[in-house]
């Protein structure tokens, strides 16, 4: 038995049966012919991205993917979401309520399950409030400011003198083994770099790594841990972060870091 499609129609031992259902499961599914019955199979589906990389219960987030046919669930770590699917390439997920700060996303259809894709950070060290402890040098910080924030309700505000610092010490021991990023997001009122350390020698800077700031809007920064050399770190355990403003410029006095959700995925 031979099986082709040709210009939408799909031709069985030569003959001619149109297959509108074709497009609508998607020219990759899987053909069967049983008893002269046409049956269309789409794949499993599957996720390409999700519309925020981290998130707040309540959000609703867009999951753009392929093969969303017949969906059934759409599931946060165990928990299973509200959802709208929108198309076959988009669903709309509201975040439940019993989301901490990451999980593994799946959607699940009559015809298979996806690969997990993962939303938040494994371990947020900022969320609102410090997770520990921390302290600076080279003008004012307030560790909960409610003038501008990425998301949530507070951002730590540093005043951002040249070659000031900002030391964050976590409550929970951590090792680089277990992540792949550090994630940090950062509102500068005026162009700047800035050093960023988990060693705790904060004195070398070699030890960390450099990230040049748009000023005026909100930078989503994501260091990879091997930037960082925790090759350098004894059994590579860390417990802190270090930020430095380090342009080398004289800036201004009025200059300001807003941080927010700080963490590690």
């Amino acid at each position: 038995m031979s099986i082709n499609v040709t210009n939408g129609v799909l031709k069985v031992n030569g003959s001619d049966k149109e297959a509108p259902g074709l497009d609508y499961y998607a020219t990759n599914g899987f053909v069967n012919v049983l008893s002269n019955v046409i049956e269309l199979t789409p794949p499993a589906p599957v996720i390409t991205s999700l519309s925020q990389v981290l998130a707040s219960p309540g959000d609703v987030i867009t999951i753009t993917g392929q093969n969303f046919v017949k969906v059934k669930n759409v599931k946060f770590g165990s928990t299973t979401a509200t959802f709208t699917a929108v198309s076959k390439t988009e669903i709309k997920a509201t975040v439940p309520a019993d989301f901490d700060s990451y999980a593994l996303v799946v959607v699940e259809t009559e015809f298979g399950v996806s690969a997990p894709s993962s939303i938040g950070l494994k371990y947020l060290l900022y969320e609102d409030s410090l997770k520990g402890w921390g302290w600076g040098w080279g003008g004012d910080i307030t560790w909960e400011s409610t003038e501008k924030v990425s998301r949530g309700t507070n951002a730590i505000k540093k005043v951002a003198e040249a070659w000031s610092g900002l030391f964050m010490h976590s409550d929970l021991a951590l090792n680089a083994a277990d992540y792949q990023f550090v994630k940090m997001s950062i509102f500068p009122t005026e162009s700047t770099k800035i050093m960023v350390t988990i060693n705790s020698d904060t004195g070398d800077s070699s030890k960390g790594t450099t990230v040049t700031l748009v000023p005026g809007q909100w930078n989503n920064i994501s260091i990879p841990i091997s930037a960082l050399h925790p090759e350098l770190l004894s059994g590579g355990n860390f417990d802190s972060v270090f930020i430095q403003e380090f342009s080398g410029i004289t800036i201004s006095p009025a200059s300001i870091l807003y941080i927010d959700d700080i963490g590690f995925l």
